[in-house]
């Protein structure tokens, strides 16, 4: 189809930046739901990683419930996480030799 002839004609077309600096719903667009139920959900039981191998743990203090436009259903659960137990995490994926891979494989 290509460029019209009359395409000089038009003046060029300048992008509008976004008015809000950080993405958020108005409150017309959030869920007209009521809030969740749960205002703290705990931990839950942490499963055994296999030998040799660390699992990041939940916060201990569990997660709080906060209202947050940035999600539409205008909530989310938050934690604390233990800057430790992430550097550990980090520390042991630094150790790993090998790719991780899955236990199914294909052959072709």
């Amino acid at each position: 189809m290509g460029i019209p002839v009359d395409a000089a004609n038009f003046p060029a077309h300048t992008p509008t930046p976004p008015v809000q600096l950080e993405f958020s719903f108005s409150p017309e667009e959030l869920c007209s739901a009521p809030p969740p139920a749960e205002s703290h959900l705990s931990a839950p039981y942490p499963a055994s990683p296999p030998e040799g191998d660390y699992y990041p743990l939940a916060p201990q203090t569990g997660y709080e419930l906060i209202a947050d436009a940035h999600y539409i259903r205008g909530y989310v659960y938050i934690a604390n996480y233990d800057k430790l137990n992430i550097m550990k995490l980090a520390e042991k994926e630094g150790e790993l030799s090998e790719p991780w891979t899955s236990k199914l494989t294909a052959e072709f």
